[in-house]
Order: structure tokens, then sequence, then C-alpha cells
């Protein structure tokens, strides 16, 4: 049923509080279902989107994310065909690639439509809080405009 990429480690590093609510609701759902798959590739996904967050510090270099971002875009691509979140999938990690807070947000929105079911209540506030923290971030670096 799935081919298996192995992910970035990266994203296989302990999970922080936001995603670890994918991860554990992953872990609930039977092993060989597209629901376990669609869960665990918003996991990646939304890991992605926390190391992007991270502190200046702490964030992986752009190559290092765009990496990343690649291997977890391949994984994407192996689950079922008729996955539906597929295509917002794959938005999160264009725009995570392209570096556009605003666009990758949008993108965890449409993610949770597409994947409400598998993703259950706690996974579906974790993409929530994801996407605010996105929308956040992205503000605080905008310039004030001149008068």
């Amino acid at each position: 049923m799935f081919s298996f990429v192995r992910a970035p480690d990266v994203v296989l590093a302990p999970p922080p509080p936001v995603t670890a609510a994918l991860l554990e609701r992953a872990a609930a759902l039977p092993r060989d279902s597209r629901d376990r798959g669609v869960t665990m590739a918003c996991w990646m996904v939304g890991r992605l989107v926390q190391l992007r967050l991270g502190a200046p510090g702490d964030r992986p270099t752009p190559d290092a994310l765009r990496s990343a971002t690649d291997a977890v875009r391949a994984w994407v691509e192996a689950l079922p065909a008729s996955t539906t979140a597929r295509p917002a999938l794959r938005r999160v990690c264009a725009a995570l690639v392209a570096e556009r807070p605003d666009a990758c947000a949008d993108a965890l929105d449409a993610l949770r439509l597409a994947a409400r079911a598998p993703l259950g209540a706690s996974g579906d506030a974790a993409l929530a809080t994801l996407a605010d923290r996105l929308r956040d971030a992205s503000s605080a670096n905008r310039p004030e405009p001149r008068p």
C-alpha cells in the first residue's frame, strides 16, 4: 500500500508540544490505514513549520530546511493517490521552500480542511496553532508603513 521513504533526521527529532498531538493521533490509528499516513504527513509538515518558526540560532540553514522539505515532499508523494490532503501538503512544502509564511499559513488552513477526519480535534488545533504562529511571525517582520 505505501512505499516508505526515510524522513530526514531533522524531522525525526523529538516532537515539540504543538506537533506532539499529531504524533499521538497517528499512533492511535491502525498501522496500515490511510488516515495514519495522512496524519503522519501532517506531523512531518508541522515539524518543518516549527523548525521554520524556531529562534534564529535554532533554525536550520535554508539549504537544510530545503533538503528536509524535499524529503517530506517525496514521502507525501508516496501516499495513496486518493488522498485528498496531498495538494494541501504540497502547498505547505512549496510555501516553506519559498519562505512565504503567509502562504504557508493559508496552506495549513487548507490542510486542516482536507484532513479534518484523520486529524481529529487535537491535530486540527495543532495545525491551527502553527498557522497562527506563522501569521504572527510574518506580521512582526513586516516594516511599518511610511506616512
